[in-house]
């Protein structure tokens, strides 16, 4: 009997270590990243543009999956579809001077335009494909529209204009300051119409509830935002071009946050940004030619380095399917991203260092080794067995 009591104690024995050291192996397993640069990770197709493209100044993708952008030298419209592979180029109305700032594609068919040096903002039926055209005896300036619900918000030099294209009658909504240059729009799920102010400094938006305009100051010193979009958390995000930093409004709080970006290699010199599905962050890197993603939950950036020598990353759009579309502007490239979630994690690069404020020291709690409980269990059990020998 003391005999078989020893087997099974070892036999106990080669279970318990057998299961200590098998379950770490498998929990590794289960959160595995692969490498940031795994094909698995990402693929980027790569489609080159028209020869007569000279620069891409606007960009936009439609419901479909149509990318559209403009060219101001000729000047000239095109549409990339991704099924066909194929581009389609519309000649637009001539004008003294042009300079296609803004782009958006409505869901009833068309694609309107803003014309900075133009002075005018217009669309383009694509049923019959033809051009509408809106001229303004004053000038305005128009940076970016947004259709929505019958009207075409423009966002101008000095302030937000609602045009109502049936009677083509103009309501501006003046901003507090003259010259404040305001750039890029985004409405969001409550129809609020949400801008940045390039000279001003500010964050804007109109509100629909109180039918008026309400600004924010950006906290940095002359942040001269640039680019900006909204994500699913109401958080607006844009570029400050000034101290080239990613900065934060949340719409709901209205509280602001700053993040410096980090030097990776060299330092990042933001163009444009974009809001993927999961609320991720992606900025083209046109000095560096990469794109950086920032990863808002955990507060850290990564790199996706682009494999086109010299290719100056400038424009980029998600188009709410997936698929991210950027501009290389170096090679002349219509470039199509797709990129896992998990994209950059294995990466990761942290923010500058801050030198925090005192706090005071939290309670940690002990660390437990996976599996800890299950191999007490086991050895209660054997001795246990043991008392009963």
């Amino acid at each position: 009997m003391p005999c078989n009591y020893r087997r099974l104690d070892i036999l106990i024995i080669i279970i318990i270590l057998t299961s200590f050291l098998l379950m770490p192996v498998a929990s590794a397993e289960e959160n595995n990243i692969p490498a940031a640069g795994s094909p698995d990770l990402y693929s980027i197709e790569r489609y080159q543009l028209p020869e007569n493209v000279t620069a891409v100044d606007a960009m936009t993708v439609d419901a479909q999956g149509n990318v559209w952008f403009a060219d101001s030298s000729m000047p000239c419209l095109f549409r990339f579809d991704p099924v066909q592979r194929s581009f389609n180029g519309y000649m637009m109305p001539p004008a003294d001077n042009t300079r296609i700032t803004g782009l958006y594609a409505d869901d009833a068919g068309s694609v309107w335009y803003a014309d900075r040096d133009g002075n005018r903002v217009g669309r383009f039926s694509i049923p019959d494909e033809r051009f509408y055209t809106y001229n303004f005896p004053v000038d305005i300036k128009p940076t970016d529209v947004v259709y929505l619900n019958g009207f075409l918000w423009i966002a101008c030099k000095d302030e937000l204009g609602r045009l109502d294209i049936s009677s083509k009658f103009l309501v501006d909504h003046w901003v507090s300051k003259r010259s404040s240059d305001l750039f890029e729009l985004q409405a969001d799920n409550e129809s609020n119409i949400w801008f940045i102010e390039y000279s001003a400094g500010k964050v804007g938006a109109y509100l629909k509830a109180y039918n008026g305009v309400a600004e924010y100051d950006i906290p940095a010193e002359d942040p001269y935002p640039t680019s900006m979009a909204l994500d699913s958390k109401r958080r607006l995000w844009f570029s400050e071009s000034g101290p080239d930093r990613l900065g934060m409004f949340d719409t709901s709080t209205e509280q602001f946050a700053e993040y410096d970006m980090p030097a990776i290699g060299k330092k990042p010199v933001i163009n444009r940004l974009t809001v993927d599905g999961n609320d991720h962050v992606w900025l083209t890197d046109v000095e560096n030619s990469r794109l950086i993603k920032f990863f808002p939950d955990i507060q850290r950036f990564a790199v996706l380095e682009l494999s086109t020598e010299n290719s100056y990353p400038t424009l980029i759009e998600y188009d709410g399917k997936g698929i991210i579309w950027f501009i290389e502007s170096g090679s002349k490239v219509l470039a199509k991203l797709h990129a896992s979630p998990e994209y950059g994690l294995s990466d990761l690069v942290p923010l500058p260092t801050v030198t925090p404020e005192p706090s005071p020291s939290p309670t940690v709690s002990p660390t437990v080794t996976p599996g800890f409980e299950f191999v007490a269990a086991l050895l209660a059990l054997l001795v246990a067995l043991r008392k009963r020998s």
